[in-house]
């Protein structure tokens, strides 16, 4: 996604690539301060980023057996949890930002997906999801 006027950087990783589509959507909002949970993460390119806007903290899920043992960059912190359970490991109305890169073709009942994405993000919070 470039808008009119925007440059795009060619790069060959599909993360980067998402990456960049990421970066540009969030360079309109302010995560200073701001708990952010990633959906899906791969390989942590993503939620390293947000780190350079100076958000809190990022929790980077993912439902591959033994991820949450993934090293990880400091502030990025890696579960293993399903995306339609993330209400049973987080606190209601406690994160800023929830968004998932190439997930949603993955997801088998977005609606339970959905339930717990709106219980734990904060009131004026965002919630961002794209489709591989």
């Amino acid at each position: 996604m470039v808008m009119k006027g925007e440059k795009m950087d060619v790069r060959s990783s599909r993360d980067s690539q998402y990456s960049e589509h990421v970066d540009l959507l969030l360079s309109k909002l302010d995560l200073k301060n701001k708990t952010i949970v990633e959906i899906g993460s791969n390989s942590n390119l993503v939620s390293a980023s947000l780190l350079n806007k100076e958000c809190e903290v990022v929790y980077a899920t993912n439902i591959i057996k033994g991820f949450s043992e993934t090293p990880s960059t400091e502030g990025i912190i890696p579960l293993e949890l399903d995306a339609r359970l993330l209400n049973t490991h987080f606190e209601k109305n406690s994160i800023d930002l929830i968004y998932g890169i190439a997930v949603s073709e993955h997801i088998h009942d977005p609606s339970l997906m959905l339930d717990a994405i709106f219980d734990i993000l904060k009131p004026g919070g965002y919630f961002f999801v794209h489709g591989g």
